[in-house]
């Protein structure tokens, strides 16, 4: 846009892309490789500063590399936070939340939004019906007590938690809002997740 023969810079577009290097199945430690995908249309990107949403990690949770990785020790849902800095000083910071999973089966790089079935193995449980417009079953797949349920929202916030449960089904009747949320079943056999869309 123009204003007065003046040409108002554009902010740049943070985006990054991730890969898994390696996962120890014994110590649930996930590598992951970032890169930076950010685009600036009437200029260049020219720094980068990463949170991966590690703070145990301590100042290896950070970075200002344009290809960068970390190792993520434990197992959990971590939300990534990437800025960047264009020539013309313009900032653009994207959040993308719950995007790494680890859990005892390995580890997993998606943006929440996209989130298909972080864990393939939809066998080990179930949520019934998913989607869902009000109470859902979360169901064991392999003969195994549940253990115990935690549901988080979009930032990152435990909305529901129930634990100790000795039963393969567990029935959830709270109401929550429409949108997209994370379920993680956790007993003595490691962590499952999976994608819950309330519509």
């Amino acid at each position: 846009m123009t204003i007065c023969g003046v040409v108002n810079a554009q902010n740049p577009t943070a985006d990054f892309g991730c890969s898994i290097q390696s996962f120890d199945t014994t110590i649930h430690n996930c590598c992951i490789r970032f890169e930076d995908l950010s685009t600036d249309n009437d200029g260049s990107v020219l720094s980068q500063v990463w949170d991966f949403g590690d703070p145990a990690s301590g100042t290896a949770n950070y970075s200002t590399a344009h290809f960068t990785g970390h190792c993520y020790s434990n197992i959990g849902v971590y939300s990534v936070t990437f800025s960047v800095l264009d020539n013309d000083s313009n900032v653009d910071t994207l959040k993308a939340i719950n995007s790494i999973v680890v859990d005892s089966f390995g580890c997993y790089c998606n943006y929440a939004t996209n989130i298909s079935d972080i864990n393939g193995n939809l066998n080990l449980f179930q949520i019934l019906p998913n989607p869902t417009s009000g109470q859902f079953l979360v169901k064991s797949g392999n003969s195994k007590a549940l253990g115990e349920v935690k549901i988080f929202d979009m930032q990152g916030r435990i909305i529901y938690l129930k634990e100790h449960i000795v039963q393969m089904a567990c029935q959830v009747d709270e109401r929550f809002v429409k949108g997209i949320y994370i379920v993680v079943i956790s007993s003595g056999g490691g962590s499952l997740v999976q994608k819950l869309i309330v519509d």
